[in-house]
């Protein structure tokens, strides 16, 4: 009798540790409000790495972005500091990131939204050490 099984394709997270990629997990917040119809919020789930750290690896094999869109929807590298890599996640990427949340430590925390690091690599310590060393 042959057996087969569902292969699982390995989520970006498991990408990332597997690679021993430093990175932080980021949730902007914008809300709107309508004077009729009240607040609207909505949240967007992002991945930052550094781009000097395996640039290759995260920018063809995992699909990460340089910068972030502009108001014309352009890439624009500039509005990232030393041109960070960022990586939207999709709806089950976020559900994964928030059924495993306790592998993270909540960094910041503003009107703005949060920042999320893995408890045992700060991405915050990466980011400066390498500042510091360039």
């Amino acid at each position: 009798m042959l057996y087969k099984f569902k292969t699982m394709a390995k989520n970006i997270f498991t990408k990332l540790d597997e690679k021993h990629i430093c990175y932080a997990v980021c949730v902007a917040q914008t809300s709107i409000t309508f004077r009729r119809l009240g607040e609207f919020t909505s949240q967007d789930y992002f991945i930052i790495c550094k781009s000097n750290y395996r640039k290759h690896y995260l920018m063809e094999k995992l699909n990460f972005k340089v910068g972030s869109l502009d108001e014309k929807g352009e890439r624009d590298a500039d509005l990232y500091p030393e041109k960070l890599l960022n990586y939207t996640l999709s709806e089950s990427e976020i559900n994964e990131f928030k059924e495993n949340n306790d592998k993270y430590v909540k960094v910041i925390h503003n009107a703005d939204g949060r920042i999320y690091e893995l408890k045992n690599k700060s991405f915050l310590k990466k980011y400066n050490y390498d500042k510091r060393k360039t």
